[in-house]
């Protein structure tokens, strides 16, 4: 059984790793700026003026949590492109940490 601790690093790696997340986040450079492993990290998005801050967190024992937020958008219509598209790659993230055996 996978503690809770090694979970969430294992979420973080899937994230915020180049090789990693190439596999749920296709053709987008993410490069972390800060971290507080493994319950946060800060990421430029795409070589441009957007950034992501992602949490990482426990919810009870069988569930963690991932939280994004995308800032410095240009505006609304931006906004709503980007949380339909984190919402099918955060599905992209669960199901490949579902396929590596992480059923959290």
């Amino acid at each position: 059984m996978t503690t809770q601790r090694s979970f969430k690093a294992r979420v973080r790696t899937r994230m915020a790793k180049t090789g990693e997340s190439a596999r749920w986040l296709p053709d987008v450079e993410v490069r972390v700026r800060t971290a507080t492993a493994p319950r946060i990290f800060r990421a430029d998005w795409a070589g441009g003026p957007t950034r992501i801050v992602v949490g990482i967190d426990a919810v009870g024992e069988s569930k963690t949590r991932v939280s994004v937020l995308h800032e410095k958008l240009t505006g609304a219509e931006q906004a709503a492109e980007l949380k339909a598209y984190w919402r099918e790659r955060l599905a992209a993230l669960k199901a490949l940490l579902e396929t590596d055996g992480g059923h959290r």
